[in-house]
């Protein structure tokens, strides 16, 4: 036995040194990328080439010590492809392996190197790779940046087609698509899986159009539309049976499964489920294995087989556990709680679902659709550089023939960008030299860093008005292009200003106050400020309305001119109420509970990082969102910002178009919840869970809100007052905040709680349906049967004859 053991090993051994002279060999042939001798080798010898290291690295995919022998080599003769390849590939043995950030680690390494050796299509295919290990671990921000990086350097190169770069373009594609379906943005989703879908039909790539049309799937799936949804999984499910992909026909059974089990079609949904499972239970593709295992486990709790659905989630914990998948074990601890709730055992129940909380907030970001439209904004702004530029030339050379006044602001800003290329190059020499004196070269660094940021409010309202008087040049507004004008000239003199504090050191010191005094750890410096933050603007900002129905728009803002250039931006489609201090902004906010917030950081008595964590500490306000505009764009700057509660971080110079867009779309995305946040409260009596929109403060608000309105029911009188007085709110707040978070007012909202409770006590008892009326507060009975019907389709008597489950 001893004998066979050894001989064993001698055999292995044997196969690792023939690999080892092969690389040797190979790497001996190979010219490489870079120090080559001789002329440069044809195209034929280079693919060549680089198919005998694809096919080498293919065969000793599995041996980790191969590998690494093999990146030596490479690194050793300086192959830059052999290199890369062996990254990628040692990045892929561990993502198999389920070792998500070792494979992370040497997929940065094959990023680092494809950019080092400048290598577009090795760079494209990194980061398509670094983006799939990100979203396998649900980190779907990052996903996302890696992906929209990968678009762009596509976009970047020349339009042919090279069957890999098509390829990986479609992989970049349906990796956004993925994204978009994973975040419930179907609309979205379709898109990029479209452009992918046609783009692997192109290069006839048979499981890459499966893909594709699974995905499609899912999209409609998320819309309800179940037959098209069906279609697309079949049509998918046929090109896997074509190319023989067990792990493909797998994942098509079970969606069409799940299909089946959103229409209550239990026995269909159980075969396709069934058949998923059992075709990938000896195979090592787990994570789909672990799919079909959940939803064997759910389908078997909805067909009441609760023995056997336990068997199975208690599987997927276990797979879940070893492999380290939160997603995972939180989707079978919520399906266990369930299936405890319903045999009766709340306490297995309650611990359960505590399990899956907290799972999900192992790898759930709050932050990640605000981080993937920010990824998707930067790549749309880059994509579109080319034109931008262009039409920027076009209105400066308008301009320039128009009027003298845009010379002059021209002429200024090109100034200011050369005297901000000297300050960088100053501070920079400042850097290096010896600190001699710690306190006060620190004074000194304060100084310049304090005038950087003073620079950022003059160039936002210099640029941003600039680019409005051009685009107005044909507008003869005189009236507003002369404020706007008294506006630039006083900036442009408060600039030099500050350009003249700068300019001679002597200058600097005799305004530099050098006060340190020793404390008991160290030393603590004052700094005088000298600078005279500009005297107020002639014009006066009115704070009306177009409409009633704009939102309104809380602008908390100390610098008068800051005020109005964001005044100008937002007049013609909001109201706008501003505040020039952080201090009473909060109490501002209150009184006329805004659709949304934009502050300033630095600021008097309190700055925006207070006022943003005051406001979302508050019950009253902590639904309106925040953006904060900084002179400050630190990676430090913009994580204490969130962790304050801002919404949105913008650094300075604010441009118009971005900060248009951010509004948009928080507004957009705030009216996405307004549904579900009424739903969730109206049914806080049913006892239903809702886990879209657990722990948020609307909500809590309106749970609040039903629970008065069910304690008053019968008041016909005065029930806004009551509910107005027991929280503390004026009837108009109250009215605003409802309408802030439902999109109804107060009134609209009692009326719909109402309805609610009468319908549950018709599907509950057979009493007489005046009584249920005048119970719910209606004491016109032909008032309550028009407003029933218009709710649910039907009248009262209609509605209690139908069968329900709890009578």
């Amino acid at each position: 036995m001893l004998m066979q053991q050894k001989k064993q090993i001698m055999d292995l051994n044997s196969q690792k040194w023939f690999i080892f002279v092969s690389c040797l060999i190979l790497l001996a042939c190979s010219p490489g990328n870079k120090n080559n001798m001789g002329s440069t080798p044809d195209n034929s010898f280079v693919d060549k080439n680089h198919n005998s290291i694809d096919s080498l690295l293919n065969r000793i995919s599995n041996d980790t010590i191969a590998l690494f022998n093999y990146l030596s080599l490479a690194q050793s003769s300086r192959d830059c492809y052999a290199e890369m390849k062996t990254y990628r590939q040692l990045g892929l043995y561990y993502l198999n392996s389920y070792t998500y950030l070792k494979a992370i680690q040497y997929h940065i390494y094959y990023l680092n190197t494809a950019e080092e050796y400048s290598d577009p299509i090795r760079e494209i295919e990194a980061l398509n790779t670094l983006a799939y290990d990100y979203k396998a671990i649900c980190m779907l921000g990052e996903s996302s940046e890696y992906y929209f990086k990968a678009l762009s350097l596509l976009n970047k190169l020349p339009k042919n087609n090279n069957k890999e770069i098509l390829s990986e373009k479609a992989k970049t594609l349906n990796g956004l698509g993925n994204i978009y379906l994973r975040i419930n943005q179907p609309d979205d989703a379709l898109l990029f899986l479209q452009k992918s879908l046609q783009i692997e039909r192109q290069n006839n790539s048979i499981l890459g159009q499966a893909k594709n049309l699974a995905d499609i799937g899912s999209s409609f799936e998320s819309w309800m539309e179940y037959d098209s949804a069906y279609q697309y999984f079949d049509r998918a499910l046929k090109l896997y049976i074509e190319t023989n992909s067990v792990s493909g026909m797998s994942s098509c059974f079970e969606r069409i499964g799940n299909l089946y089990m959103l229409q209550g079609k239990y026995e269909s949904a159980s075969v396709y489920i069934e058949s998923a499972y059992n075709s990938l239970r000896h195979t090592s593709d787990k994570l789909n294995w672990l799919n079909s295992c959940i939803s064997f486990g759910n389908i078997c709790i909805r067909k009441g087989d609760y023995l056997k659905a336990e068997t199975f989630l208690h599987k997927g914990l276990k797979i879940s556990d070893e492999l380290k998948l939160p997603n995972y074990l939180e989707k079978a601890s919520m399906l266990l709680s369930e299936l405890y709730k319903q045999q009766g055992n709340n306490a297995a129940a309650l611990e359960a679902y505590e399990k899956g909380v907290s799972y999900a907030k192992a790898f759930r970001s709050g932050r990640d659709i605000n981080r993937i439209m920010t990824h998707r904004l930067a790549y749309e702004k880059k994509s579109n550089e080319t034109e931008e530029i262009l039409l920027a030339t076009q209105l400066e050379n308008i301009g320039r023939n128009k009027t003298k006044a845009t010379h002059r602001t021209l002429s200024i800003f090109i100034a200011l960008t050369g005297f901000i290329i000297i300050l960088v190059q100053l501070f920079q020499i400042k850097k290096q030299k010896v600190e001699a004196y710690p306190c006060q070269e620190k004074i000194k660094s304060d100084f310049y860093a304090n005038i950087a940021h003073k620079l950022k409010t003059p160039v936002t309202i210099i640029t941003g008005l600039t680019q409005r008087l051009i685009n107005n040049l044909d507008t003869n507004d005189l009236h507003k292009n002369s404020i706007n004008l008294d506006i630039l000239v006083r900036q442009s003199q408060d600039l030099l200003s500050l350009i003249d504090s700068m300019l001679p050191e002597t200058n600097m010191q005799k305004r530099i106050k050098s006060d340190i005094t020793t404390c008991e750890n160290g030393y603590s410096l004052t700094t005088h400020n000298t600078i005279t933050y500009s005297k107020e603007p002639e014009n006066n900002i009115e704070k009306c309305c177009i409409s009633k129905e704009n939102p309104t728009v809380l602008i908390v803002e100390n610098d008068k001119d800051m005020t109005s250039y964001l005044f100008s931006i937002l007049q013609e489609n909001y109201c706008i109420v501003t505040v020039d201090n952080g201090r009473g902004a909060a109490q501002k906010a209150a009184e006329t509970m805004p659709n949304i917030i934009i502050s300033n950081i630095t600021m008097p008595g309190m700055n925006g990082y207070d006022l943003c964590r005051e406001i979302k500490n508050s019950d009253t306000i902590a639904h309106i969102p925040v953006i904060l505009l900084s002179a400050c764009d630190s990676k430090e700057d913009r994580i204490k910002g969130f962790r304050c509660g801002a919404d949105a971080f913008l650094s300075k110079p604010v441009f118009e178009e971005e900060l248009l867009a951010v509004i948009n779309q928080l507004l957009d995305a705030r009216k996405l919840m307004w549904s579900k946040y009424a739903l969730t409260a109206i049914n806080t009596g049913k006892g239903i869970e809702h886990n879209i929109v657990k722990k948020n403060t609307a909500v809590e608000f309106l749970k609040q809100i039903t629970n008065l309105i069910y304690k008053e029911i019968d008041n016909t009188q005065n029930i806004i007052e009551i509910i107005s007085d027991k929280i503390c709110l004026s009837s108009s707040q109250l009215n605003r905040k409802i309408k802030a978070a439902t999109g109804m007012t107060t009134s609209n909202y009692i009326l719909k709680v109402r309805l609610n409770k009468a319908a549950q006590l018709l599907s509950r008892s057979q009493k007489p349906i005046g009584e249920i009326a005048m119970n719910c507060g209606f004491n016109d009975f032909a008032y309550f049967s028009r407003s029933f019907k218009k709710e649910f389709g039907m009248t009262p008597t209609s509605f209690q004859r139908l069968p329900h489950s709890i009578n």
